[in-house]
């Protein structure tokens, strides 16, 4: 009878008490409960390093297209004649004469080219160039430009 009740008491409803230790999660031996934490923290680790290389990538993909194909700064022509300010929000300002004119510029992916439009006035007629780096310089064509050289200031 004692041995019945011993049985009985190790028994849940046809189970052992360790199976359904194990079911609900419940662990005895302290040792296995501290090897399963660190292991859960190894993994949560990786995982966070993985996910922090991922955002790096991310990050620098996106650095990456920055400032590509926009042109920024100051540049003037070889002989002095011409002189154009580019601004990072696409639009630019032609110097020529003492006189200035606003425009804009975007890049031609298909043609590998800037094309500037710049907006007349008065005796000067609205001009479409194209221009393209080359060695730091900007090399324009259109109006009464061709092959000009403008360098960076």
């Amino acid at each position: 009878m004692l041995e019945n009740r011993m049985y009985e008491r190790r028994e849940f409803y046809g189970y052992r008490q360790q199976d359904v230790a194990d079911y609900l999660g419940i662990r005895k031996n302290k040792k296995e409960k501290k090897m399963k934490g660190e292991n859960e923290m190894l993994k949560e680790n990786k995982r966070n390093k993985t996910l922090a290389m991922i955002m790096v990538m991310a990050v620098m993909l996106l650095l990456s297209g920055c400032g590509k194909n926009t042109l920024k700064g100051t540049y003037e022509s070889v002989d002095g004649k011409y002189t154009i300010e580019f601004n990072s929000d696409k639009t630019c300002t032609w110097y020529q004469s003492g006189t200035f004119f606003e425009g804009s510029y975007e890049y031609d992916e298909d043609e590998e080219v800037y094309v500037l439009e710049i907006v007349g006035s008065g005796f000067y007629a609205s001009t479409i160039f194209e221009a393209e780096l080359e060695d730091g310089n900007l090399i324009v064509n259109g109006g009464a430009c061709n092959d000009t050289v403008f360098e960076k200031q």
